[in-house]
């Protein structure tokens, strides 16, 4: 589920000027201790930290928590963050070695989040005692990075209520090497649809394109992808709208309980809405723009991936270079099968 964080820092970053309008702090360089406790966890870990805020760098490296039991943790415990290039070192400096891993979002305890909201001024400890309270502001920001969307198989139904088609794919997707197969297939009960939608499409969001496949005779077409956006996860933008139940609440079996959120898909000026079960798993998403209403319903999943393989790149698309995008054309997850 979506991590929500809230900042607290000190008021003294903001200028009289500007207090009014709640500008948040620019955080200065530091070093200092930070404690973690994860209260469903039952983990609590202390770590000395130095900050370089202007190269956004953050090294930890775990430390004892005075009074309490050590704790053996399988966390790293000497740990590089560079924010701004997107990954981070696990260093063992006993042996010399380290391993270098990917970091998937740049927001941290350091900063505010770049989304974040200012939602109150107040007064930790007594604000009329002197030396006995610190004013501080309070942000709130969401992470949409650290979802827990799994892998997932199942089946997709697009609505395009502007333009008529009813289309269904059977897909498999990577939540981690963010890559999503889908097959078209005959929506039972319904007149089968001649589209001219690919039928066999290969997305590989971290790359940028995609791949239109026909495995009858072994060809496919190699596309420029020009947003990262799926019904699969939320947008990164997205912020938090309600927690609902679809269904009944109050009749057990027969309701849904799902968080909402509300995002938007800049490369085709459109507004999305998308709701997920507490486990994450996406149930509907509505998408809109001036040209298009629709939505997009998923059903039959289930976690985990049954044929890896859908998710490699045929060998026979291997060096295909990328073609050429016509003028005025943007290829996205929702403008390919809607």
């Amino acid at each position: 589920m979506f991590a929500v964080l809230f900042a607290v820092l000190c008021l003294m970053c903001l200028s009289t000027t500007m207090a009014d309008q709640h500008k948040s702090c620019h955080t200065p360089n530091m070093t200092g201790y930070l404690t973690g406790v994860n209260y469903k966890g039952g983990s609590v870990l202390t770590w000395a930290f130095s900050y370089d805020s202007l190269a956004k760098r953050l090294h930890m490296k775990s430390v004892q928590t005075p009074g309490l039991t050590p704790i053996i943790s399988n966390k790293a415990q000497d740990v590089l963050m560079l924010f701004d290039e997107g990954f981070f070192y696990e260093i063992n400096r006993t042996d010399q070695s380290c391993e270098k891993k990917v970091l998937h979002s740049a927001v941290s305890s350091m900063d505010v989040p770049p989304n974040a909201t200012f939602l109150l001024k107040t007064t930790i400890g007594s604000g009329s005692v002197p030396g006995e309270g610190l004013t501080v502001s309070v942000w709130v920001g969401s992470i949409p990075e650290t979802n827990d969307t799994p892998n997932m198989t199942g089946y997709l139904t697009g609505v395009n209520y502007k333009g008529g088609s009813v289309l269904t794919w059977a897909f498999s997707y990577d939540s981690l090497a963010k890559r999503l197969h889908m097959k078209s297939v005959q929506t039972p009960g319904l007149t089968p649809i001649i589209s001219n939608k690919a039928q066999d499409v290969l997305m590989l969001f971290d790359e940028g394109f995609f791949y239109e496949i026909n495995r009858t005779d072994q060809s496919c077409e190699k596309k420029v992808l020009h947003s990262a956006v799926s019904s699969m996860d939320v947008p990164p933008n997205a912020t938090f709208l309600l927690k609902t139940t679809i269904g009944s609440g109050s009749v057990p079996g027969e309701g849904l309980t799902v968080s909402v959120w509300v995002g938007s898909i800049p490369e085709t000026n459109a507004t999305s809405s998308t709701s997920l079960t507490m486990g994450c798993i996406p149930v509907i998403v509505t998408y809109h723009n001036p040209t298009t209403i629709a939505s997009v319903s998923h059903v039959e999943v289930e976690t985990g991936i049954k044929d890896p393989e859908k998710l490699e790149v045929p060998s026979f698309c291997e060096g295909k270079a990328v073609e050429e995008t016509p003028d005025g054309t943007v290829h996205t997850f929702f403008t390919l099968i809607l």
